[in-house]
């Protein structure tokens, strides 16, 4: 064929394709929709709290010793660390000044050399008698920064922030030269939707709830205001026995816009051999 005879059917051509959805243009909505999920699948998974150094030393470390968090820089005790307690670097959760997870990230933040971020944890969860996992000295100074996670048998919870993938470090909420700010909020502008959740615990006594939390985004170097609610709350199964939601499979549950979103399991009196599956999306809006 004639190339000016080729130029007469291209049009119709491209036209046809794009009507036939051969060449038609990406959807920016299905781009927006993100899966989101939750998966535990043994004690002592969720995290509490992502600690990352960000000042100069070759070598800085976090710890958790009964609970308490030891700071070390250059493998002295970080003396930017006070507040909670009478000894430098470390953060005393049995302190009043740090017995609240919020109160703990907000002496960590104050310091110049460290960053700590909420994930599977809300601002109220209490620290106090070690329900943080005990952790040797790590290296803090990676991009990922480290995973602090809650006891479960400790705690008697199970927490798991419903994120897409990639969220699950500290890398993606700080910002700024050597990440020294945090992001106030990563989640403005999108919705969380939940239409699944299967969850187990084995308690000897008391009672287990299955809670759905949103926590409005105040991320902060400087002291947090942030108050999280639950939203929903059902009991759970009884002890060994899961418990499924399927209520949401065709009208899912939606969180507010722009709050962080979590499922928990949430027990009076003990906790252990915990699992937790959720599914849902999140969208712009």
């Amino acid at each position: 064929m004639k190339l000016k005879t080729l130029s007469r059917f291209l049009p119709p051509l491209l036209a046809g394709l794009i009507l036939a959805g051969v060449l038609s243009p990406p959807d920016a909505a299905a781009q927006s929709k993100l899966p989101v999920n939750a998966v535990v699948t043994a004690d002592d998974q969720d995290v509490a709290i992502m600690v990352r150094y960000i000042g100069t030393a070759a070598s800085a470390t976090i710890a958790v010793t009964a609970g308490d968090l030891l700071f070390a820089v250059s493998a002295a005790p970080d003396t930017t660390i006070t507040g909670c307690g009478g000894t430098a670097g470390t953060l005393d959760v049995d302190n009043a000044a740090c017995d609240t997870l919020g109160e703990t990230l907000d002496r960590c933040n104050a310091s110049a050399n460290w960053r700590c971020v909420r994930l599977d944890s809300v601002r109220s969860d209490s620290l106090a008698a070690a329900r943080l996992n005990t952790l040797g000295a790590t290296q803090a100074g990676g991009v990922a920064g480290v995973n602090l996670v809650w006891d479960t048998n400790v705690a008697f919870m199970a927490t798991r922030a419903l994120l897409p993938a990639g969220f699950r470090t500290i890398e993606p909420y700080l910002g700024g030269p050597n990440g020294t700010t945090i992001t106030p909020n990563p989640w403005a502008g999108r919705q969380t939707f939940i239409q699944y959740f299967n969850g187990t615990s084995t308690f000897a006594t008391g009672t287990s709830t299955i809670q759905f939390i949103e926590d409005p985004i105040a991320y902060a170097t400087s002291a947090e205001v942030a108050t999280a609610a639950v939203v929903f709350s059902v009991a759970g199964g009884a002890t060994t026995v899961n418990k499924v939601l399927t209520d949401f499979v065709y009208v899912p549950f939606a969180w507010s816009p722009s709050v962080r979103c979590l499922v928990r399991i949430n027990n009076s009196a003990a906790a252990s051999v915990v699992t937790i599956v959720a599914a849902g999306y999140n969208s712009t809006y």
